[in-house]
């Protein structure tokens, strides 16, 4: 009886079901901070814990894409406005975000 055993390690950041035409959308509708909150939310929900679509968009991961708090406000407007996602506030807490499904994933 032999394992199996593979050498491949598993990249450290993984972002699930990530498409280059919903990406490009993102980014043409809101620029820069639309790609990332579009990023975020896939990474965000990849994670094992993730559930129901739902995730909060903090401050702290926009930083590192150099988003500002501002901009990504911004953008949370013009997506939900274009009807790409939606959002809800609460004071002093980050915006929970669901992204809708308005493309088509067709492999054809």
């Amino acid at each position: 009886m032999s394992q199996k055993t593979s050498n491949t390690r598993k990249p450290k950041h993984f972002i699930k079901d990530v498409y280059l035409m919903e990406l490009a959308l993102f980014a043409k509708i809101a620029g820069k901070a639309g790609a990332a909150i579009y990023s975020e939310c896939k990474f965000r929900m990849g994670m094992p814990t993730h559930k129901n679509g739902v995730v909060r968009l903090g401050n702290e991961r926009f930083i590192k894409w150099n988003v500002s708090r501002q901009r990504k406000s911004e953008a949370l407007i013009k997506l939900k406005n274009e009807g790409l996602l939606d959002y809800a506030l609460e004071a002093g807490k980050a915006p929970l975000v669901k992204l809708a499904e308005v493309i088509s994933n067709d492999k054809n």
